[in-house]
């Protein structure tokens, strides 16, 4: 866990954030950040939670965030810029792909709507030979 909250630290985030790759937590609230984020956040692979919001980083954020399969809080906020919120929106969008849930969702739908079959199947054949069984004995 890193907490660098209300730091007054008025720079780019360095390159060498990258490195932390056991970071589980991240939280750069209100640290008077500026410039781009840098693309070696995508190297935090193990990082839950990450805070950058009442920043003021300028432009996008990097497509290697789409790498953080583990990011569960992503907390962007007020950064001051002239970035458009709708490609934000885009990038949950494409952490939810990364990580899996919407295919999770299309194998999980693929899956229950077969099995109402299999079910019929197995368990009717099942009734079907109990119900002959039962036939022959009368």
């Amino acid at each position: 866990m890193l907490n660098l909250s209300w730091v007054n630290i008025s720079s780019p985030l360095p390159d060498s954030l990258g490195n932390l790759s056991a970071l589980a937590h991240l939280s750069l609230y209100e640290c008077k950040l500026q410039g781009a984020i840098p693309s070696s956040i995508g190297s935090l692979t193990k990082l839950v939670h990450l805070d950058i919001s009442s920043n003021n980083f300028r432009g996008e954020l990097p497509i290697s965030i789409g790498n953080l399969g583990s990011l569960q809080h992503l907390k962007k906020g007020d950064q001051g810029s002239s970035e458009s919120k709708f490609a934000f929106d885009w990038i949950i969008v494409l952490i939810g792909f990364v990580s899996g849930l919407v295919v999770g969702v299309i194998l999980g739908n693929e899956f229950f709507t077969n099995v109402t079959e299999w079910f019929a199947m197995t368990f009717g054949m099942q009734l079907m030979r109990v119900k002959r069984r039962r036939g022959h004995r009368n």
